[in-house]
């Protein structure tokens, strides 16, 4: 659990600050456009020494800004994250409950980007995208209130769960709020069998429903760089700026999650389960930014030079509608209490995941 509070307040952090970059040769969050560059009494023969210095300085600003090549998908790979994650929560795939359960999941989604599946938690930077999904979960065995067939639906095979979920985090700058919700339904297609006397099959059920998730929040990145050169003519030119960075993101996704799925449990406590589905998924991920202070000064040699800096934060991009995946879990029934740990992948874009949980049942 420590690792993934880690890997989240680090993941979390860097999607502050990576989000939207300008998809250029020197990628930034941090610009100095050539439209805001003042010469002041430079002669026009000396703007390229000028503009070397207002280049070097957005580099240096730009190096406490993680930035990327690929603002666009990697806000999409958040979207399709943040989908992802979602699964198991809000539901249950292996608890023999014949009256009703309550439960936690923690879950991330993350598409890997340029690093390994070993690595995110030591250089999360180079993942591709990040959400995490959290769920406060009660299910009830409709079988418990002995109620009548809704047309071909018999509804004492049915399952209904509730989940909710919002909290606000806060280290440092930064400050996010987590929340999530939904509403599955679950029916069991074909009943349990025992196949041997320790070794029981759970059936097959079907699952689906309604799931929100959203992920609010913002950092605040304190920027203060020089950069000096020497000028034909002028001599030493510092430039300097110095400001706060305010970055804010604002993901929403929707989702309607098609389950099928199994169980298996040997030895009366232990389970494994596994299944595969589609979610068709609604939403976006965006951003927003502004700066305490956008002035650009020069001191020095040539100091008459100023400029205007901007953070170039401008992109929205929505879930995959519909996306196929699988996932395989497991873990330990003790009495009317079990833990858990569940792996899931999708087959249609590059995510993957994991989650852990524990749940109470009767």
């Amino acid at each position: 659990m420590q690792i993934l509070k880690k890997t989240q307040q680090q993941s979390i952090l860097l999607f502050l600050s990576i989000l939207l970059a300008n998809s250029n040769v020197r990628a930034g969050l941090f610009e100095i456009p050539a439209e805001n560059r003042d010469y002041g009494s430079l002669p026009e023969s000396l703007h390229d020494e000028a503009d070397l210095l207002f280049d070097a300085l957005e580099d240096k600003i730009n190096s406490d800004l993680p930035s990327t090549t690929n603002a666009g998908k990697y806000v999409k790979n958040v979207s399709n994250a943040s989908v992802l994650s979602g699964t198991g929560s809000g539901t249950d795939y292996a608890s023999p409950f014949s009256l009703g359960l309550l439960g936690f999941q923690s879950s991330v989604g993350v598409d890997l980007g340029d690093t390994k599946l070993s690595k995110i938690s030591e250089e999360p930077e180079r993942t591709g995208g990040f959400a995490p999904q959290f769920a406060i979960t009660a299910g009830l065995n409709l079988e418990a209130l002995k109620l009548a067939t809704l047309g071909a639906i018999d509804l004492n095979k049915v399952k209904v769960y509730l989940h909710y979920f919002k909290k606000t985090f806060k280290q440092d700058e930064l400050s996010l709020e987590a929340k999530s919700w939904g509403l599955h339904a679950q029916y069991k297609y074909i009943d349990p069998v025992s196949l041997a006397r320790l070794v029981r099959w759970h059936g097959i059920d079907f699952t689906t429903g309604y799931r929100y998730n959203s992920i609010e929040g913002g950092t605040d990145i304190a920027l203060s760089k020089n950069s000096v050169k020497n000028i034909d003519g002028f001599g030493e030119t510092t430039l300097s700026f110095s400001g706060l960075a305010d970055i804010n993101l604002d993901i929403a996704t929707h989702t309607i999650p098609l389950e099928v799925s199994s169980a298996i449990r040997v030895l009366y406590s232990i389970f494994a389960y596994g299944g595969a589905g589609a979610d068709v998924s609604f939403g976006k991920s965006r951003a927003s930014g502004s700066l305490s202070n956008s002035s650009v000064t020069a001191s020095g040699g040539a100091g008459t030079i100023s400029a205007t800096g901007t953070l170039d934060i401008a992109e929205t991009k929505k879930p995959q509608l519909a996306s196929l995946k699988y996932f395989v879990g497991g873990g330990v029934e003790m009495g009317v209490l079990s833990v858990y740990a569940q792996w899931h992948q999708s087959l249609t874009n590059d995510t993957l995941g994991f989650a852990l949980g524990v749940k109470g049942f009767w």
